[in-house]
């Protein structure tokens, strides 16, 4: 059964996003997303291992913005900032006071 379309790069990319919010990242190897992968779409990607782990980095990259210090970042941390009031307080307040 080879008939299965493999799926594309952006695909991926949403499925990986997917996963990394359900997994720890910082414990989940590249094997476990893999393998996560491989049962959704229901086919090995282990041959895609390097395109799937640069998708995993920008991914990780997208996530993490508040800890990097790109130049864009206020505003990525004010859009982040108002779905996720509740689960972290803005540092930034807490020097005002």
């Amino acid at each position: 059964g080879k008939g299965k379309v493999a799926p594309t790069t952006k695909q991926l990319h949403g499925v990986v996003s997917n996963i990394l919010k359900e997994v720890d990242f910082n414990t989940a190897t590249l094997a476990d997303i893999l393998r996560k992968l491989g049962d959704h779409f229901d086919m090995d990607l282990m041959d895609r291992k390097s395109e799937v782990k640069r998708i995993i980095e920008e991914v990780i990259n997208s996530m993490s913005d508040d800890e990097g210090e790109e130049e864009n970042e206020e505003e990525d941390a004010e859009e982040n900032g108002k779905k996720e009031e509740d689960s972290k307080e803005d540092p930034d307040e807490e020097e005002e006071k």
